[in-house]
């Protein structure tokens, strides 16, 4: 059995032979070719459709006695896919959150929100901190400005050790080679 196609597929192939092979792949309509000649407006294509009564009659809209072409809709029912043989849908054969008609997942404006986004964590990482009742806080960094530019400054103190009860970490590693040394020499 053939496949039963809408008229607007049929006019829509007989008048695009007329450019030959531009769009079509074998004997199937290039869709995707014809969506984005339609979306730049290619004067040919258009002039071509334009002479087509069936289009002129469904996608050629008269306002204040000017002629409208709707390319975005005779674009979507180009982009319509057939999963079955005689049955079209505009939507993608798959499952998922839409916004606009458009996939969340395609949609490269989706942004992850979340309470505090706007703000910078200052919390301590020692038991001091903790024990100083300072738990995490977050300045908001439109209300606490100077506050963040303070902590993001430069500091006058780099690369600071800790000495005290215990050893820092810079003092263990060569007091450990001091000891092997020892050892070494001691054999």
């Amino acid at each position: 059995m053939s496949k039963i196609e809408p008229k607007l597929f049929d006019e829509l192939k007989q008048t695009l032979k007329t450019f030959g092979n531009k769009y079509f792949v074998g004997e199937e309509l290039n869709r995707a070719k014809l969506s984005a000649d339609l979306r730049n407006y290619d004067e040919k294509l258009l002039s071509r459709l334009f002479e087509v009564a069936f289009i002129r009659n469904h996608y050629i809209k008269e306002v204040a006695r000017e002629k409208i072409f709707q390319v975005e809709q005779l674009e979507e029912a180009v982009m319509y896919s057939d999963y079955w043989d005689t049955s079209y849908t505009k939507y993608e054969n798959r499952i998922g959150l839409t916004s606009g008609g458009k996939f969340i997942a395609d949609n490269e404006d989706v942004v992850l929100d979340f309470p505090f986004k706007d703000g910078v964590l200052t919390a301590g990482m020692t038991k001091e901190d903790k024990e100083e009742g300072y738990d995490d806080a977050f300045l908001n960094e439109t209300i606490e400005k100077d506050e963040i530019d303070t902590l993001f400054d430069k500091k006058v103190l780099v690369n600071v050790k800790r000495y005290g009860d215990n050893l820092s970490e810079q003092s263990r590693a060569e007091q450990s080679r001091a000891e092997q040394s020892r050892a070494e020499q001691s054999r």
